[in-house]
């Protein structure tokens, strides 16, 4: 995979114990603002897009990623229930448009491939159930990037063929791993998660149907914190 590209200092975070424990993040910052969405993206794109931006700085108080979340994400049923330990998240249809994140510093994907900087759409995927992925993380959902032109441009997606499109842009799907933060989670905020890995806890609005609900999600966008 290729190099991809968080502000409120936050007490601990501690999610189900089959979900890992979050602690402090000090130096980065993640903060809501209204900001536009690339303006080279695709139309039908830029229509799927909540107008929330939420952009994470480092330490240095560089500009590190921007994410948009979907503005009617598609999911099963409402209201979303959340597995535990190896199980499924979020339970959304496989495919389902989740947003669009814009890097400006290289990055790695949970797998520890490089992502370039760049502008890419999220694709909500699990991780396949054979041998070989077996206990490769402590969970199954995933943000998967695409290159804008990639992407199919439509709420839902097809899975097989998602998967096919991912594999030309690298030997392994760029995979940017998701977490449930617990109720009380502030959101927007930050948090360090397993091997280092930089949480943004964020919000999104699913639709079921004529059915919406605020859904919490924590992001890793592949930045390691100390």
């Amino acid at each position: 995979m290729k190099p991809l590209p968080v502000v409120f200092a936050i007490a601990s975070v501690l999610l189900l114990a089959a979900r890992g424990v979050w602690s402090q993040v000090e130096g980065f910052k993640v903060e809501v603002s209204k900001a536009a969405a690339p303006a080279d993206l695709p139309e039908n794109i830029k229509k799927m897009l909540s107008r929330d931006c939420f952009k994470v700085s480092g330490a240095d108080g560089k500009v590190l990623a921007e994410i948009w979340w979907g503005n009617a994400v598609t999911a099963r049923e409402l209201p979303i229930k959340h597995g535990d330990n190896m199980q499924v998240l979020f339970g959304l249809p496989e495919g389902a448009f989740l947003g669009v994140l814009r890097l400006h510093k290289a990055a790695v994907d949970y797998k520890g491939g490089g992502v370039k900087e760049g502008v890419f759409t999220m694709r909500y995927l699990t991780q396949p159930a054979d041998g070989n992925h077996l206990g490769t993380a402590p969970f199954n959902d995933f943000a998967v990037l695409f290159l804008p032109k990639n992407d199919p441009g439509t709420p839902d997606g097809d899975r097989d063929a998602l998967i096919k499109v991912a594999l030309t842009q690298a030997a392994h799907p760029f995979a940017m791993g998701l977490a449930v933060p617990k109720m009380d989670t502030a959101c927007p905020s930050l948090a360090k998660g397993e091997e280092n890995n930089l949480v943004v806890f964020c919000k999104f609005t699913a639709k079921a149907g004529d059915k919406t609900e605020e859904v919490k999600v924590g992001l890793m966008p592949g930045f390691k914190v100390k």
